[in-house]
């Protein structure tokens, strides 16, 4: 295979280029559950690995529950793995070079094309921090781009449509300047320019950047960043080893160079993205969040998600993880009557189909944790709608 139609093939797996043509079935969501509860697991399965088990307690509205043996045999290595799984619907869900891991061998285009971006995505990552962090600017990778080497020792497993850099919001208009500078341009709708969104999209031939200076936009929350900086632990610019973290208490600008959150802000900062979607995001945000947590206290990532003011959210988002990966045991699996029977059911983030507009925000409005934080997601509204009737 060449590297020109190994990278096609890569875009294909971020779900691009492949539909589905019928809603999906029970018997497939009880399967799709089963594949993503193996590829969960922290290490990667051997090649070879037995058929999945039928996920059993797939939660309590029965939607993603099995009527039988959806049929199919694995071409060549890893027999059933992906049996009764559309391959549209495990690239939709950036499963694919998980499942090639796990012994899917007809995900090797897939694995080969993903290794292939993740080594032109390390070279981006590091151009762009070292040119950062050589402006005075303090960066830390987030959300995929942060997971890798970590939570995925092969950085081919999890590929990603962008890479997402968080960067103090004082600091934010110059790590836009020095974007600029290498080639980057904006992206977006000027409701995504405005000042009170959390992140500002760039793109360059070959590779996105999102620009955060928080994680969801004022007012809907109450995300502490100067918390968020002064617990993050100092990477060598090379992102390899922690350093000794400085005392930096009260500091409300973190010193220049590279970043790696504090674990609980980081799962936190991570089921926040997933509510912000409306729990409608690819699965292995869910196997993301499912490693992450054997990490940290879930304790800790409640009390957290109370300081930022996302705790519905993040429970939401926990529980959802629940249904899909199994874990943690601990929790409940995802209930349709604790968290609204208008929220998506996991047969609906399963199937990841286009969400009507007007449900989309009932969703986002019942996801809030209060009164203030649901009359600051409707000041953001209207001051993002006048921004885009006012701007060109």
């Amino acid at each position: 295979m060449t590297a020109g139609v190994a990278v096609g093939a890569a875009v294909r797996g971020a779900g691009c280029a492949e539909t589905l043509t019928t809603p999906l079935s029970r018997s497939q969501s009880r399967r799709l559950i089963g594949l993503i509860r193996q590829l969960a697991g922290p290490a990667q399965a051997p090649v070879g690995s037995a058929s999945l088990a039928p996920a059993t307690d797939a939660g309590d509205d029965g939607d993603a529950g099995g009527d039988g043996d959806a049929g199919g045999a694995e071409d060549g290595v890893g027999a059933g793995i992906t049996a009764g799984v559309p391959d549209a619907l495990v690239r939709k869900h950036f499963l694919a070079p998980l499942a090639y891991r796990a012994g899917a061998e007809r995900f090797r285009s897939d694995y080969i094309a993903s290794s292939l971006l993740a080594e032109l995505r390390a070279r981006h990552l590091d151009e762009v921090s070292r040119a950062l962090v050589a402006a005075g600017i303090a960066v830390a990778p987030i959300k995929g781009v942060a997971y890798l080497g970590r939570i995925y020792r092969d950085p081919a497993e999890r590929p990603m449509s962008d890479i997402d850099l968080l960067v103090p919001p004082a600091q934010h208009a110059r790590a836009s300047e020095v974007l600029r500078r290498l080639g980057f341009w904006r992206v977006g709708s000027p409701r995504q320019h405005s000042r009170l969104h959390h992140a500002v999209g760039y793109k360059r031939k070959g590779v996105s950047v999102d620009l955060h200076r928080s994680m969801l936009q004022p007012w809907r929350s109450r995300i502490d960043i100067d918390g968020l900086w002064q617990r993050a632990r100092p990477l060598a610019v090379d992102g390899s080893d922690d350093l000794p973290a400085p005392a930096r208490a009260g500091v409300q600008t973190p010193a220049a160079g590279l970043y790696r959150l504090d674990p609980v802000d980081e799962l936190v900062v991570h089921l926040g993205h997933i509510a912000r979607h409306e729990l409608m995001v690819p699965a292995v945000n869910y196997i993301d969040a499912a490693r992450l947590l054997a990490t940290v206290e879930l304790s800790a990532v409640y009390r957290r998600a109370g300081q930022f003011r996302v705790a519905r959210g993040v429970r939401a988002a926990l529980a959802m993880t629940r249904t899909l990966t199994g874990r943690p045991r601990a929790l409940a699996p995802f209930s349709s009557q604790r968290y609204g029977t208008l929220q998506a059911s996991p047969r609906e983030v399963l199937g990841y189909r286009t969400m009507w507009r007007p449900l989309q925000l009932v969703r986002k409005l019942s996801l809030v944790d209060g009164p203030a934080e649901l009359v600051g997601l409707l000041a953001v509204g209207v001051y993002d709608g006048l921004a885009h009737r006012l701007r060109p």
